[in-house]
Formats: structure tokens, C-alpha cells, sequence
């Protein structure tokens, strides 16, 4: 008996682990078998002993095989004894290979023969496998004074609003979780809750769910998209004091403030030389237009040292190169930006300043 008891143990201790290979972050099942529940709670063979370990194998890795054969008996002399504790084995077995219907069903039974509180647990998580989302939702919620079921709860709701699998919930369903997440402070919901509305670019509705998942658990990632919150919203002060008050916790919180930051002087400084470069081809125009070449070519020369390979200032250059006769070199500047991109402007430059001093044959089939 002994033997037995510490097999059952053993594996129905397994879920964690198989939850974790599914994908899941459900807690572990912590149920003991208790001897004193009768025969129809433990089997009175030591027959399927070693099944019972080759299960719990299986549940903590999918890939280990069970005998079909085999399984099938152990199964029928569950349902024979009524064994709460070998019903509550298939059911994790079922889960850990996402046969979510047969999980649901021994999860069932392994209630029905006095081991409720741990299966209920795993029916949650089944029921939600198998996609019965509003079930598993309303079976939890149900139970949330329970244990740890107000836990399960949230973990259950978060899996749908954030993940691979994310979805939107009927706004009678999130309004419940919402005064759920308040009323037991949940810092993982109150994340899930953040990255929910994030993603739908909820901006002002996502920052205090973040504020308060910080406030009730701090981790990175809550603090990372309170940062990526205030950078949608434009509030670098915000960040700032944000990165002073978490970035030596959470690095990559201050190397965002810090990179946003660098990226704005740079910005800044990019529009400033813009300016200066837009004032400088104003005034190179007013010269061209009066005439003053070598004035205009300076200011397009000055030009060119802030804001490189701008298409219309080198087109002016160009015809500036022209009207001092400077042919050859108004010709090798329009062939260089036709190389680039050829346009109507570049085509025509090199033909007019190569016409100017070669036969115009010569031009015309450069030119094409």
C-alpha cells in the first residue's frame, strides 16, 4: 500500500511540468493521495503500479509512449473501482497530450469520485484547450473565493487577451475580469489587461492598467510597456522619470529612454540642418535669378556640405555649372545624378551642357 501510495503521489505531483511543456503557466497540482478514503478511492492491486509511472513519465513528456493496450485496462479498472486518484492521472495525461476531451471527461469523473478540488483545476485548463473559453472562464469564476481558483481565474483570461492566441472578449465578460483584477489587485491580469488594449492602440486606457500592475508587481515587461505607453502618448517627461525610477532594476527600461532620447537630438539636429540647407537653396535661387552665379554656386556648394545628394539643389548646380560656361563640368554633374536616377531634368542637363561644346549627334545619342 505503501508502494502505491507513493507512486500516485509521485506522478499526480507531474501536472506542473506537463502544463509548462504545453505551453501553459498554470500552478502545479499539489494533491496527495489519501489511503483513507477507501477502496473506491485507491485501487486494491499493485498491478498497474508500474503503469501509473510510465503515465506520470508521459505527463511530464508527451513523447514517452504508453501502451495502448495497457492503458486501455488501466483505464477500465479506474472506471470499475472508481478511483478518484487514477482518474485524476488521466485526466493530466490527456492534458499533456491535448486530447482535451478525454481529458474533460476523466477530470469529470476523478470529481465525481472524491478528488473535486484537484480536479476541477485541471478542467479549468482542459475546458479552455478545448477552446470552451466561456466555460472554463465561468467554471473558475465561480470557485474564486476557492483556493487559488481566483488565480486560475485570471490566468485563464489572460491566456485570451494576450498571447499567440489573443482574442477580444464580449465587453460583459472584460468587465468582469476588470472588477475581478481590482478587487484581488492581480498584477499578472492587470498586465494582461495593459497589453490588451496596447495592441489595440488603447493607448490612454492601457497606461493606468500598467501603473497599477507595476504598483502591485513590478516586473520588466509591466514596466516596459508603461515606457512604451508614454513614448505613443508623447510624454517623454513621463519616461524620463519613469527610466530614473526603474532603469537601474530594468536596464533595457533606461537603454529605451536612453535611445529615444538620442534619437530625438538627432532629430532635432537633422531638422536644424534642414533649415539651414532650405535657406541656403532660397538664396542660392535669388542669385541665380539675378544673375549672380558664382554667388549662387557658393550657397550651393554650402548647401551641398549640409544635406548631400539633394536631387533639386544638384539640378541647380547643374544649370549654375552652365551658365558660367563651365560645360564639361555641368555635363559630368547631370551624367552622375542621372547614374542615380534618371530623370527629364538630368537627361536634358547633359544633352544642353554637352551640345554646348561637342556636335549635337554626339549629344543626342549620349543623352538616350
Amino acid at each position: 500500500m505503501l508502494l502505491r501510495t507513493i507512486l500516485v503521489m509521485a506522478v499526480l505531483g507531474a501536472p506542473a511540468a506537463a502544463l509548462a511543456a504545453s505551453g501553459r503557466t498554470v500552478p502545479a497540482v499539489t494533491a496527495a493521495v489519501d489511503p483513507g478514503k477507501g477502496a473506491a478511492s485507491v485501487p486494491q492491486t499493485d498491478r498497474f503500479d508500474a503503469v501509473r509511472a510510465r503515465i506520470g513519465k508521459a505527463i511530464k513528456n508527451p513523447k514517452v509512449a504508453v501502451d495502448a493496450a495497457v492503458l486501455r485496462m488501466f483505464q477500465a479498472e479506474a472506471d470499475r473501482l472508481k478511483s478518484g486518484d487514477d482518474a485524476l492521472l488521466l485526466g493530466w495525461l490527456g492534458f499533456a497530450r491535448k486530447d482535451w476531451d478525454t481529458a474533460i471527461i476523466w477530470f469529470r469523473r476523478a470529481k465525481a469520485w472524491g478528488r473535486d478540488k484537484q480536479a476541477d483545476e485541471g478542467l479549468v485548463w482542459a475546458l479552455n484547450g478545448a477552446g470552451r473559453f466561456a466555460e472554463a472562464e465561468d467554471f473558475a469564476y465561480a470557485r474564486r473565493a476557492t483556493g487559488k481558483f481566483g488565480k486560475i481565474y485570471v490566468d485563464v483570461v489572460s491566456t485570451q487577451l494576450f498571447g499567440p492566441k489573443a482574442r477580444a472578449l464580449p465587453r460583459q465578460r472584460l468587465n468582469r475580469f476588470e472588477r475581478t483584477v481590482r478587487e484581488t489587485r492581480s498584477a499578472a491580469g492587470a498586465e494582461a489587461l495593459a497589453w490588451h488594449l496596447f495592441k489595440r492602440k488603447a493607448y490612454s486606457r492601457a497606461k493606468p492598467w500598467f501603473e497599477r500592475a507595476i504598483a502591485w508587481g513590478a516586473n520588466e515587461s509591466r514596466v516596459l510597456g508603461l515606457a512604451y505607453t508614454h513614448q505613443k502618448l508623447g510624454e517623454m517627461g513621463a519616461l524620463r522619470s519613469l527610466a530614473t525610477r526603474h532603469g537601474k532594476r530594468y536596464p533595457a527600461v533606461a537603454t529605451f529612454e536612453r535611445h529615444l532620447r538620442m534619437a530625438a537630438i538627432q532629430a532635432k539636429a537633422e531638422s536644424r540642418k534642414s533649415k539651414e540647407a532650405g535657406a541656403l537653396y532660397d538664396e542660392a535661387v535669388t542669385h541665380f535669378k539675378a544673375w549672380r552665379y558664382k554667388e549662387a554656386m557658393a550657397a550651393l556648394e554650402a548647401h551641398e556640405r549640409l544635406l548631400p545628394g539633394n536631387e533639386a539643389a544638384g539640378v541647380m548646380r547643374g544649370w549654375t555649372l552652365y551658365m558660367q560656361h563651365r560645360y564639361q563640368e555641368a555635363q559630368n554633374l547631370f551624367a552622375q545624378m542621372n547614374r542615380r536616377r534618371s530623370t527629364k531634368d538630368t537627361l536634358q542637363g547633359m544633352y544642353e551642357s554637352c551640345a554646348a561644346y561637342t556636335p549635337e549627334q554626339f549629344c543626342y545619342n549620349l543623352s538616350r
